[in-house]
């Protein structure tokens, strides 16, 4: 078993150690944070097969498009903020769906500890009985 091991990746294995010892300028390094299409990085971003590493590009593409919005001032960016904000406003819906969902297939699993947290009248006395 080991022997196959071996032979699959020993050749794989020179290729990389071959990359690394190639040191590429500061500059070459820096501009392969950019992404040359932003919206295919972000997409393919978590799949293994055309990510190769990329999500780092999404993430600086992120930090400048955040910098230039607050640059721009507030009258420009105010349009394209609201939209923003209307797309985060749906994506924590989609959460919540997923999250009662989580809730409506595992019946009582947020039951008892909703339970001995409620404040309601009554629950002294439950409380001091016991389970």
């Amino acid at each position: 078993m080991r022997e196959k091991l071996v032979a699959q990746y020993t050749e794989q294995a020179g290729e990389k150690i071959a990359q690394a010892t190639q040191k590429k300028p500061l500059s070459q390094t820096l501009l392969n944070l950019i992404p040359q299409n932003p919206l295919e990085e972000a997409v393919n971003a978590f799949n293994p097969e055309k990510a190769n590493g990329r999500l780092i590009a999404v993430m600086v593409f992120s930090l400048f498009f955040g910098i230039a919005m607050t640059v721009t001032g507030e009258e420009t960016a105010a349009p394209l903020k609201e939209l923003l904000d209307a797309v985060f406003r749906v994506c924590l819906k989609i959460i919540d769906f997923a999250l009662m969902k989580s809730a409506v297939s595992r019946p009582g699993s947020e039951v008892a500890p909703a339970r001995r947290f409620s404040s309601a009248p009554g629950d002294e006395a439950r409380s001091s009985q016991g389970p």
